[in-house]
């Protein structure tokens, strides 16, 4: 997961909804193109994933992003 490239990536809408995933790595993702993050980690078993370096300008939707 850490070394996916999604640079162009515009919607990761329920992308990890309801996982199990122990503890995606994805702090160092290039999500400059993201307008789409809604339902991203809704209900997802995993521990708090870090997002505080993504570029998130773009980005339109986020509803129920980190709701569990």
């Amino acid at each position: 997961v850490e070394d996916w490239d999604v640079r162009k990536v515009t919607s990761m809408q329920g992308m990890f909804q309801g996982t199990t995933v122990a503890d995606p790595n994805v702090t160092f993702w290039d999500v400059r193109s993201l307008e789409n993050a809604m339902e991203l980690f809704l209900d997802a078993q995993i521990a708090k994933p870090c997002v505080t370096t993504w570029n998130t300008t773009l980005l339109r939707y986020l509803n129920r992003t980190f709701q569990n």
